[in-house]
């Protein structure tokens, strides 16, 4: 934001991995990720503390693995 990169830690909850109910060949995986960054650190900071600096980020994902047909 504004020009400014900067690494954050992301806090990971693996949720699991299972076949597709449907195909029973592919293969799902699923987990959350979070984390938090300070607006005033990317010059967001003008309304602190009446805005709160602290602004978390939350990830949700499920990846999906195809098989692949040998034929």
């Amino acid at each position: 934001m504004h020009n400014i990169t900067k690494s954050i830690v992301l806090a990971v909850t693996f949720h699991g991995a299972g076949n597709d109910p449907f195909s029973g060949k592919d293969i799902f995986v699923g987990f959350d990720a979070q984390g938090m960054v300070k607006r005033s650190d990317f010059g967001l900071g003008k309304y602190v503390p009446i805005v709160s600096d602290e602004t978390t980020i939350t990830i949700s994902a499920e990846f999906k693995k195809r098989s692949i047909d040998p034929r």
